[in-house]
């Protein structure tokens, strides 16, 4: 079980990554005055290595912990996130990240673009077949999620022609244990249209949530890391990992 024991290691909670702490891969998330922020300190040889950043919808979980849905909260939130994902990614990499189209869209564009980030205009999609909304008498289902792909440097994509669609289906209730999780199948797709048919590369999830962008880039052969502030998360991580072997993790059943 040495390979799982690694692959379980990879996922960090702010309380036991700090920087008295020897963190093997030097990045962790610190929790700052309740609001979230990647910290890297004197780590160069990272830098060097570091290609994707991923992070999670911003609009529904920082908001939330916060407390608030002020839009100068979020975007003190996004430029501190913004802002450390460009100082730790190496020349020529991917951040994707992932927000609310319906409340944030204009604002979190110009905030990565002000990071330094070009930011393609038209965002990246997963279509699934949620039917899910608060107001059905007035609303259909929101089958859509959305993330924006921006570029430091000029990297290519490592599956040319491929759509800005990712159609993949909601993981069914005994197939997922985080609220907003995302099927590794889907993250798979992705990873493999922005890094091609690479192996190793160096790439940070950094809001894990489920761990499943973890599980993805480890059945990639990618050496991944991610950080996130629940011990519940982690603790569910663990299960999954423990269930599975090692570069064999899926979240379908059928």
């Amino acid at each position: 079980f040495e390979g799982g024991k690694n692959i379980i290691r990879r996922y960090g909670v702010t309380p036991e990554w700090n920087s008295k702490n020897k963190a093997p891969w030097f990045l962790y998330i610190d929790e700052i005055e309740n609001q979230y922020a990647l910290n890297y300190e004197n780590h160069e040889s990272l830098k060097a290595k570091l290609e994707v950043v991923q992070t999670e919808e911003i609009g529904g979980i920082s908001i939330w912990r916060l407390g608030s849905e002020d839009p100068d909260n979020y975007k003190v939130i996004v430029g501190a996130v913004a802002k450390a994902c460009f100082r730790i990614l190496k020349d020529n990499a991917w951040l994707l990240f992932w927000y609310s189209v319906e409340d944030w869209h204009k604002e979190t564009r110009a905030i990565l673009e002000i990071e330094g980030f070009t930011v393609c205009p038209m965002p990246a999609v997963w279509v699934h077949d949620s039917n899910y909304t608060a107001t059905p008498a007035y609303r259909l289902g929101q089958r859509t999620e959305n993330f924006f792909y921006a570029r430091k440097g000029i990297p290519k994509l490592g599956k040319m022609g491929h759509g800005n669609t990712f159609t993949f289906r909601t993981a069914k209730k005994n197939e997922r244990f985080h609220i907003a999780e995302k099927p590794i199948e889907l993250y798979e797709d992705i990873l493999k249209v922005f890094l091609g048919n690479r192996k190793g590369t160096t790439t940070i999830s950094g809001f894990a949530g489920s761990g499943n962008f973890i599980l993805a880039a480890d059945n990639l052969s990618h050496n991944s890391i991610g950080f996130d502030l629940s011990k519940d998360f982690k603790n569910n991580y663990i299960a999954k990992v423990t269930a599975e072997a090692p570069g064999q993790y899926k979240t379908y059943k059928d």
